[in-house]
């Protein structure tokens, strides 16, 4: 867990974006929605199913109309202005974790499913 939260506070996960920029023949396109290119925020935050998964956790994110730049940002915000305690940024660690772990089984899935000569539908 402690290795997730300092990568993703550094903008250091796996997101189709970073690994556009290191190898371009990888689609930067959100393999989620296919609406946007998937940086940090949109996987964690900005993507609707991320939001939904973010509306359904059992702690409250207070709504906030200024979209933070970073992953760092969205975290601070969070936990400044919603007066999240310890018990609050360990479970929104969690639901990050959970989300980039559904993210990188459904990669895995589509891969598999290609190889295989299955149509995949986003």
């Amino acid at each position: 867990m402690k290795i997730f939260i300092w990568r993703s506070l550094h903008e250091k996960l796996s997101v189709a974006a970073l690994l556009h920029h290191r190898i371009p023949s990888i689609a930067q396109s959100c393999h989620r929605c296919n609406l946007d290119k998937e940086s940090m925020m949109h996987c964690l935050c900005l993507c609707e199913k991320a939001a939904t998964v973010w509306r359904e956790s059992p702690i409250e994110i207070c709504p906030n109309d200024n979209i933070p730049l970073t992953y760092w940002d969205f975290w601070r915000d969070k936990a400044e202005n919603c007066r999240l305690g310890l018990s609050d940024a360990k479970e929104m660690a969690r639901v990050a974790t959970e989300l980039v772990d559904s993210k990188n089984t459904m990669e895995l899935c589509r891969k598999v499913f290609m190889e295989l000569g299955i149509d995949v539908v986003p």
